[in-house]
């Protein structure tokens, strides 16, 4: 667990220095949060998702971007108005009022419940319309740019 906190922090420090390194520690603070090795090992995303396309034939595989170009274009879209606003919203826990998140609806929501919830489109939807209210330059990143891009 400290090591996912220190890889975060050193991304986060490389790709935008002391604003990346606040955006690393609020997203160590959210994997934190949700962390289930009961249920789910940790793996390679991006091999899973190939694992997963293989076995049904795909030769498609949705792209995201890395870790530190997430970071650095949050640094570069977020200035330190809305990074305030983002603090605020974890610190007054509106962050974790969003829809989408696992155990909104139910407390101890197991993370197979969760994962078919998300596939809801009104519920992807709502959760949208929330953080844009909550950060709108978080949203922009996050939704709206990594939409255009892939």
């Amino acid at each position: 667990t400290i090591n996912l906190v220190v890889s975060l922090a050193r991304i986060g420090w490389a790709a935008g220095g002391i604003t990346g390194l606040g955006v690393a520690c609020i997203m160590a603070r959210e994997a934190l949060q949700r962390q289930d090795e009961r249920e789910l090992p940790r793996v390679d995303a991006f091999a899973a998702a190939v694992a997963a396309a293989d076995s049904v034939g795909s030769r498609i595989v949705a792209a995201d971007l890395e870790l530190p170009d997430l970071i650095q274009l949050l640094c570069l879209s977020m200035g330190p108005l809305s990074f305030l606003q983002l603090i605020v919203a974890e610190l007054s826990g509106e962050a974790a009022r969003d829809p989408i998140k696992r155990g909104h609806f139910k407390k101890e929501e197991t993370l197979s419940d969760w994962a078919e919830r998300r596939r809801d489109v009104s519920l992807a939807r709502a959760s949208k319309k929330h953080g844009e209210g909550m950060s709108p330059a978080l949203s922009s990143v996050l939704v709206d740019a990594r939409d255009k891009r892939f």
